[in-house]
């Protein structure tokens, strides 16, 4: 096979190397923006979830009497512990698994499975989510980045249109 560059730098050993070096470190960027773009989309606040279910399970794995040092207890207040023993409950559950159980809940059931995930967390921890108390007819959902609660609206029979409702509101505040 010959070189058709128009430099030629595939004819000598250090070019290939050159080339092939270069090749990683365009992968390695894209693999960064896809990462950073998942971030950007919600799984971020699912990051922290994950973390204090490690630190949870850790100091459960604990206490089986060995003679290694205990891990630092690490304080975590009561409502991230129960975010993170529902996230080692349903972590492992399928898409399908997930839009059953929020089916059932009456919530949405559209998205990627970090966001399914992340509304049946909230909906185990603090409960089922009321109609909107704004507009009375719209359906409350966890928004993607998992940090607020949202109603968009309801369709109108009686006009025979979508009501827009711009209702939103923190997790914690949301009687249920």
């Amino acid at each position: 096979m010959e070189d058709q560059t128009d430099d030629n730098i595939m004819d000598s050993e250090e070019g290939k190397k050159d080339v092939v070096a270069r090749m990683g470190s365009q992968a390695d960027q894209k693999t960064n923006k896809k990462r950073d773009r998942d971030d950007a989309s919600g799984s971020g606040a699912l990051a922290a979830i994950k973390n204090n279910a490690a630190l949870l399970q850790a100091q459960d794995e604990d206490g089986d009497g060995d003679d290694e040092p205990a891990p630092k207890k690490i304080k975590m207040s009561e409502m991230d512990q129960k975010l993170a023993q529902s996230y080692n409950k349903f972590a492992s559950l399928k898409i399908a698994n997930l839009q059953d159980i929020l089916r059932w809940n009456k919530a949405p059931t559209t998205g990627k499975k970090d966001f399914l995930l992340i509304r049946v967390i909230d909906g185990d921890s603090r409960g089922r989510l009321p109609k909107c108390p704004s507009c009375i007819q719209g359906k409350l959902k966890v928004n993607d980045d998992g940090t607020k609660v949202v109603c968009t609206g309801f369709f109108n029979e009686e006009s025979g249109g979508y009501e827009k409702c711009f209702m939103e509101m923190d997790l914690d505040k949301v009687d249920r």
